[in-house]
């Protein structure tokens, strides 16, 4: 029988640990959550949100009201869908009255004790307790014996093909200049993926990553003795978050190009016009200053990539250095994409 004690879960009985599991939800890590809806329905959330920034304290007003007064955590839920941009990943509110059971890596937390009422307003019953906790693995094996019971076990006959799969895609991608698009959300943090590999125990991928601030190393590792034991639904996230990643970076590619030949048209009525100069006019000038004539040849093409990448990534501005750099000419800025020659 479960002993209850009615010292309901909020933000001033247990601090620490509500702010520790922010911490996990905003961060990035693996977790799994099991709590009471509000019509009385027991509710799972597996989540993993790659990217969060936000610099919003807990007593911000949100709407009609603010977090700490209405005791909620937010709580990622990977299988939601974002009603307005109808991609998968949002945010839920989950009661921290109704919160039953929270768990990531070694941080595990029961709070079926705390929060009885709700338990018994809902008619739970002890085996509908005892099957939460079979499916969160919350009573399972401790991890050194999971090690162990685990040890030799092939993981490359479960991942291996799909991992050779998406390094291939990884490398196309760097073959052919696609940065990959954040998939999960409309921020479009931007990826170069360089390897994943299936190391021991490991499922290790490495990239570079550029949220806005300039381009940075990272390496995110799954743990695959963990996530064996849970199906390798974390390894198959990563996974298929790659892939997800790589195709919005292609899909954004032939979006760009599309615009980027409107836009040289456009330019090239304007050149005639008033004598400006857009991206393609620019390239031929440094194909002729090369000894080249027409758009056919290897200096107009790789001056016309150079420069599209630099108004891409940089503006105009960028375009003024490259220009510089290649003519030894400056270039006055009429307006966005359109030049004069100085």
């Amino acid at each position: 029988m479960i002993k209850y004690h009615n010292h309901m879960l909020s933000f001033n009985t247990h601090p620490d640990e509500v702010k520790e599991m922010q911490n996990i939800i905003n961060s990035g890590k693996y977790f799994s959550v099991t709590f009471i809806k509000k019509d009385g329905s027991i509710r799972y959330v597996n989540g993993h949100k790659i990217i969060y920034q936000s610099n919003s304290p807990d007593t911000e007003n949100r709407g009609k009201f603010d977090r700490l007064t209405s005791n909620i955590l937010l709580v990622w839920d990977n299988n939601r869908v974002n009603d307005i941009t109808g991609e998968k990943g949002q945010y839920i509110s989950v009661k921290l009255e109704r919160l039953l059971y929270f768990k990531s890596g070694q941080f595990v937390r029961d709070y079926t004790q705390e929060n009885a009422d709700a338990i018994r307003a809902a008619g739970i019953t002890l085996e509908q307790i005892e099957q939460i906790k079979t499916k969160m693995k919350i009573d399972g094996i401790v991890q050194e014996e999971l090690e162990s019971l685990y040890e030799g076990f092939d993981y490359n006959k479960v991942l291996g093909k799909v991992v050779a799969t998406t390094q291939q895609m990884i490398d196309q991608a760097r073959a052919d200049d696609i940065t990959a698009i954040e998939p999960d959300n409309t921020w479009e943090t931007m990826y170069q993926f360089e390897t994943i590999r299936l190391m021991n125990t490991q499922l290790v991928v490495k990239y570079l990553e550029n949220g806005g601030q300039g381009w940075q190393n990272k390496t995110d590792i799954t743990n695959l003795t963990q996530d064996r034991n849970q199906g390798f639904q974390d390894s198959k996230y990563v996974l298929s978050w790659i892939r997800r990643a790589i195709k919005k970076g292609y899909t954004a590619e032939r979006r760009d190009m599309k615009a980027q030949t409107k836009l040289d048209m456009k330019q090239n009525n304007l050149q005639e016009a008033s004598g400006a100069y857009g991206i393609q006019q620019l390239a031929q000038v440094i194909a002729e200053l090369n000894g080249e004539t027409g758009i056919d040849g290897p200096y107009y093409e790789g001056a016309l990539d150079t420069l599209t990448k630099a108004f891409r990534y940089g503006g105009d501005e960028a375009v003024q250095q490259e220009f510089k750099a290649n003519t030894d000419k400056d270039l006055q800025i009429l307006s966005k994409g359109r030049y004069s020659i100085i």
